[in-house]
């Protein structure tokens, strides 16, 4: 769009706020295709600068902290394998949020230790 054409752009507020919306569960989609080998670090870079733009933070989204907390209540009381430790939080109906983490016995078993070894050295790299 040219300069001469910007005043015709969006200018619906609330456009502009749902479009706002998007880039913060992109975040997350590009953190995992990166973790899982999918895409390249540009991808998240691009769109952790778009946030930055955006006055984003990944802890915008509801369940992000309580996922985190998770996490770190799975370190302290010694869950996981092989070091891995995971959080997970999700928003159900009403409001409420329920969270969990991994342990020995309950882990997915689509990744392997590969996959969660490269999950490990980026999830250091990003906190």
């Amino acid at each position: 769009m040219g300069v001469n054409r910007v005043g015709f752009g969006i200018t619906d507020d609330e456009v502009v706020c749902a479009a706002s919306s998007e880039a913060n569960p992109a975040y997350f989609r590009h953190l995992c295709e990166f973790s899982s080998g999918q895409t390249e670090h540009i991808t998240v870079s691009s769109i952790e600068l778009l946030m930055q733009k955006l006055d984003l933070v990944p802890e915008d989204r509801v369940v992000v902290t309580p996922a985190r907390q998770a996490n770190k209540d799975a370190m302290k009381k010694g869950k996981g394998r092989n070091g891995i430790f995971c959080g997970a939080a999700m928003l159900a109906q009403g409001g409420r949020i329920v969270t969990g983490k991994n342990s020995e016995q309950m882990r997915s078993s689509k990744h392997g230790p590969e996959r969660d070894q490269r999950t490990l050295r980026h999830s250091r790299s990003v906190t």
